[in-house]
């Protein structure tokens, strides 16, 4: 398993993985931070602990208004879509209002083409139906960060 490494960057302390490529070869790959947004503890224990699994450091949170307080720092942003409150659709719109570039992936347990649209016509990057797999749900955070950082 990969050890974790702390470097100066700038002001800025960043935390790093150190990916082994060949025996000789070692190289620092930067740990992206996901903000996972659900009112069940339940799911947010699960997918924090898929999440931190593959080397994502993870912040919870369990509403909408308190998501928008946390996103200083973030990478990419995992929501459900049905919350008491401020839903995910929501959300994602103050997000966009506040960090156009901030990706959004929403989860919803009522998944249909059509919500994939409004989904994406709010400006989400991607949406997933629960159940899901726990690989899909990481390579979709993998897209969304490939996709923020090109």
């Amino acid at each position: 398993m990969p050890h974790a490494l702390r470097m100066c960057s700038g002001t800025r302390l960043a935390v790093a993985k150190a990916v082994i490529d060949t025996p000789d070869t070692v190289r620092l790959r930067p740990v992206a931070t996901v903000l996972l947004v659900d009112d069940d503890p339940g799911v947010r224990f699960a997918l924090t602990e898929v999440l931190a699994d593959r080397g994502y450091r993870v912040i919870t949170a369990g509403s909408g208004a308190q998501a928008l307080t946390l996103l200083d720092g973030v990478d990419v942003v995992v929501t459900d879509l049905s919350m008491p409150g401020m839903d995910g659709l929501e959300l994602v719109a103050q997000i966009r209002a506040r960090m156009p570039g901030l990706p959004v992936i929403l989860l919803t347990a009522h998944g249909s083409e059509n919500m994939v649209r409004i989904a994406s016509s709010r400006g989400a990057c991607g949406c997933l139906s629960k159940p899901f797999d726990i690989d899909e749900i990481a390579q979709v955070v993998e897209r969304a960060l490939g996709r923020q950082h090109r």
